[in-house]
């Protein structure tokens, strides 16, 4: 399965999720040192056009220029992902926003400053990207666009790819907010607490089901004195981030995620100790988006084209 990573980092600022507004189309922040302003990032991404429907996706194929083995064939592959959300959901949620916190008279704009990386990679080897690009700023309807190129390979593999399944395209979305712990907590970590909670996820995805997954090692395994719980949650956050390591793609049980394998990670053997995050410490928030191609041949016929014969469609690769 070829994968394409989307990584997305802002310029750091105070921002949390306000988790009861988040959900799958959008991760909602809070702007810390302005409570009215709160910014959303799209987290549902679709190859049609926002404007016109139609999809945004093309593939040519043809014999590889530096080979003379006729049975491979090589392809150029561009699409553009664009969020799925639609403007009366987001006036909709400027709406629960206002009715929510009418005390602060909320404002909602778009997650500002954000730095793009794209990487495509094949689901049979995710530790090496078939193409990485970068971008300064994304446009401003949220769309990312990206031109990749899948090496010379069997006219029956090429298909394989192409109809979907364990070998089928999947575009993964990576976003990386980067901002800063605000206030010092300190406290002590129940090991057995917490190795109980990582047992009973076989994995932990980025994004809400990490703030989940921070609520319960809140609620359940930590001990603080009461001064420090307005700044626990993000401060377990740094501490979890640190001790879980960067998030990796991985499969389990058939599903492709973005995250952490709890079977393998530290938490699965972590001891009682005590914990400190001071204030200003840099810290990230990070969230995923995942958009299943499935069978292209089927679904874009016009938009594949084998250049050696001239035809549309995928039925060349037989």
């Amino acid at each position: 399965m070829a994968v394409l990573w989307l990584f997305a980092t802002t310029s750091a600022a105070q921002v949390t999720v306000v988790p009861e507004f988040s959900d799958n189309y959008f991760l909602i922040l809070n702007d810390v040192t302005n409570p009215s302003t709160f910014y959303f990032l799209p987290l549902t991404y679709s190859l049609e056009s926002p404007t016109s429907g139609r999809p945004r996706f093309g593939i040519q194929f043809y014999s590889p220029p530096r080979t003379k083995d006729t049975s491979l064939v090589e392809a150029s592959v561009t699409l553009t992902i664009s969020p799925l959300a639609s403007r009366p959901q987001l006036d909709q949620l400027a709406t629960r926003l206002a009715n929510r916190f009418r005390s602060v008279g909320p404002r909602l704009s778009p997650l500002p400053n954000v730095r793009v990386r794209l990487l495509v990679y094949r689901e049979d080897n995710l530790a090496a990207p078939l193409a990485e690009t970068r971008w300064v700023a994304a446009p401003a309807d949220g769309s990312q666009s990206l031109s990749f190129i899948i090496p010379p390979t069997t006219r029956k593999e090429l298909k394989s790819i192409f109809e979907g399944g364990d070998s089928g395209l999947a575009v993964i979305a990576i976003f990386d907010i980067d901002t800063v712990v605000d206030g010092v907590a300190s406290g002590r970590i129940s090991g057995a607490k917490l190795r109980s909670i990582a047992h009973n996820q076989d994995a932990v995805e980025v994004g809400l089901p990490f703030n989940r997954f921070i609520n319960d090692v809140v609620s359940e395994a930590l001990e603080s004195a009461p001064e420090d719980r307005a700044y626990l949650t993000e401060s377990a956050r740094t501490w979890l981030q640190a001790r879980l390591g960067p998030p990796e793609p991985i499969r389990l049980n058939g599903r492709l995620l973005y995250g952490w394998d709890m079977n393998t990670s530290p938490l699965a053997t972590i001891q009682d100790q005590t914990f400190r995050v001071i204030k200003g410490a840099p810290r990230s928030l990070q969230t995923a988006a995942i958009v299943e191609l499935g069978d292209v041949c089927g679904r874009f016929k016009q938009s594949i084209v084998d250049l050696d014969q001239g035809v549309q469609g995928c039925d060349s690769l037989e």
